[in-house]
């Protein structure tokens, strides 16, 4: 363009005028202005460029109007700035990353949005559905999401069941002698007069010792009957049950997980609980009723030769579903963990639900370990730093140590942890916020040392350090009695 059109603007007892161009077409413009008086001349050139063109959104795994019966990854991107919501089934939409994993059927409108640098917006939005008949647990700890175990409860040979019912009065603990399950109620807020019915469900010959076979490699063996749990009422706060299995078709106790039937997503779920080998019983705490049995998982991996130390424990852990692989026969135990991994390990390992306080991190929107880490969060097990979470940074041994400890805290109902003497050579490189619970740690056998004497508090851990350690609580907990 070599002219334009210009309006001018007299002002009134003024020496001089104001010019005013409209631009209406997008492109690159260069406005040259020269200026002539009775002395002398003068002349300035701008060059710009107007942009009225939309950004560009780029969308995957989802479209509108679809019905989809997996798990669909929602991925969204943008040369600009870009963001995205999720709300289902008419509820609050919720701030969410790309490649955010849905596992939940229901009906979704999502929504993403994105700006340039000239202010130009782009809204797309989708509606799609999603019905799922069996849904994949979500992933943790790195590598090989587990897969559900596909026995529907329809599917389980049964003869007629032993039905036993209790009304409940002022006593805080309930014993159902005839299926030998009590029911403790410290934690629970119930009507009396609720009645609460425990159904067992026998399994028949043809049906005894059934082995399942699963995708990530582990055998699952049921080693105690199927009880289903209802109350009359509802209720409130958690239930510590406690029911038995049969020590003749248990090979190892320590694999022993209490599993419940999920009737919306049609699988179980691994739940863990506590082991009384003495008793032959296992007991967990719920916050509702459903079916419930006892199962023993087995999963080996061949790349744990070098980590002799640490074979059986992380063979333990996988067994219960606390922790997965990269693949059906790889661990990669000398890998180091992140932040995220290492909640999640600890989450599934202590069957944590969510807790009173509600943690926004800035940083997480929706990824795999978002729910972890609101429940290790809501638990004051895991906290961030100016309000991120750093979920994929590799977590030092320290910072390892310090959510072991508040996990500690929480489960033996302490104020805090006591004082006491640093013993490790290296203790000047530990920081002061971690001290207590390094050294707690040590004293209760959760943590030891490097070599040397040496703590190396800043070290990031690896996989095999992760696992040991947090089954180093457990076993603090009476998990395995």
């Amino acid at each position: 363009i070599t002219s334009l059109s210009a309006t001018k603007v007299e002002h009134v007892n003024e020496d001089y005028s104001t010019y005013t161009i409209e631009f209406v077409d997008e492109g690159e413009y260069e406005v040259k202005v020269n200026a002539i008086n009775q002395a002398t001349a003068a002349n300035k050139a701008i060059a710009f460029e107007i942009d009225k063109t939309v950004p560009t959104i780029t969308i995957s795994g989802v479209s509108d109007g679809q019905t989809i019966t997996t798990q669909p990854t929602i991925i969204y991107s943008s040369q600009d700035t870009v963001s995205a919501t999720l709300a289902k089934d008419g509820g609050a939409a919720q701030a969410i990353g790309s490649n955010y994993k849905v596992t939940e059927n229901g009906s979704y409108a999502f929504v993403v949005s994105a700006v340039d640098n000239a202010g130009n917006t782009n809204v797309r939005s989708i509606n799609f559905t999603v019905n799922i008949s069996v849904v994949n647990p979500g992933g943790g700890g790195g590598g090989v999401v587990p897969a559900p175990i596909p026995v529907p409860v329809t599917d389980l040979p049964v003869v007629e069941p032993i039905e036993e019912t209790k009304v409940i009065g002022i006593e805080d603990k309930v014993i159902f002698e005839e299926v030998q399950i009590t029911m403790d109620l410290t934690e629970t807020v119930m009507t009396v007069g609720t009645e609460i019915t425990v159904k067992s469900y026998e399994k028949t010959s043809d049906a005894e010792g059934l082995s399942l076979s699963v995708e990530n490699g582990m055998i699952i063996k049921i080693a105690s009957e199927i009880y289903e749990f209802n109350a009359s009422e509802e209720f409130e706060g958690q239930i510590e049950i406690t029911i038995p299995y049969d020590p003749t078709k248990v090979t190892d106790p320590k694999k022993l997980t209490v599993s419940t039937y999920d009737e919306k997503l049609g699988k179980w779920k691994l739940i863990g609980g506590k082991v009384n080998t003495t008793d032959h019983t296992i007991t967990f705490k719920t916050t509702h009723f459903s079916y419930y049995t006892i199962l023993e998982g087995t999963k080996t991996f061949k790349d744990l030769g070098g980590f002799s130390w640490a074979k059986d424990v992380i063979n333990i852990l996988a067994s219960r579903g606390a922790i997965s692989g990269y693949n059906v026969d790889s661990f990669k135990p000398g890998n180091l963990v992140t932040r995220a991994e290492f909640a999640s390990i600890l989450v599934k390992a202590l069957n944590m639900e969510e807790g009173e306080n509600t943690v926004q991190f800035k940083d997480v929107h929706g990824e795999w370990y978002a729910d972890v880490i609101a429940i290790a969060a809501s638990n004051n097990v895991m906290s961030g730093y100016n309000g991120y979470a750093n979920p994929n940074a590799y977590i030092t041994r320290e910072e390892m140590v310090v959510m072991i400890m508040n996990a500690y805290v929480i489960e033996m109902n302490l104020d805090n942890i006591d004082d006491t003497i640093c013993t490790f050579d290296d203790k000047n490189t530990i920081s002061n916020w971690s001290m207590n619970s390094v050294v707690n740690a040590a004293e209760l056998g959760i943590i030891s040392g490097k070599g040397n004497n040496q703590f190396a508090p800043k070290d990031n851990s690896t996989r095999a350090e992760a696992a040991t350690v947090v089954y180093n609580l457990m076993v603090n907990f009476g998990i395995f009695e």
